[in-house]
């Protein structure tokens, strides 16, 4: 999970091996696709990003409260999926407002 503060924009990122599912817990925002497109999000709202350069995003938060988002990701293979706690120097990247890759 990630949560940006009012104004934040993260920069645009893509996965290359897996699809990524974005699920908007609280606040609101803009995603911002490949081809440079704002879509209006939302809690409650999701995204599905697909591997490789079209699946590009990013995301800007257009609210007065903080975008918290959770990303999902497929399990390989079918097997029960794994819980990772996310790297807090990953996070702080983010924040920064600087690319992260993805697995």
């Amino acid at each position: 999970m990630a949560a940006s503060s009012p104004s934040h924009q993260a920069q645009s990122f893509r996965c290359t091996g897996t699809g990524e599912l974005q699920v908007v817990l609280a606040g609101e925002g803009v995603l911002l696709d490949s081809d440079g497109n704002q879509t209006p999000i939302a809690a409650g709202g999701s995204v599905f990003s697909p591997p490789g350069p079209g699946g590009a995003h990013g995301f800007r938060n257009t609210g007065s409260e903080p975008l918290k988002i959770l990303f999902v990701y497929p399990s390989a293979g079918g097997t029960l999926p794994e819980l990772h706690w996310v790297d807090p120097d990953a996070v702080a990247t983010l924040n920064r407002g600087q690319s992260t890759a993805c697995r």
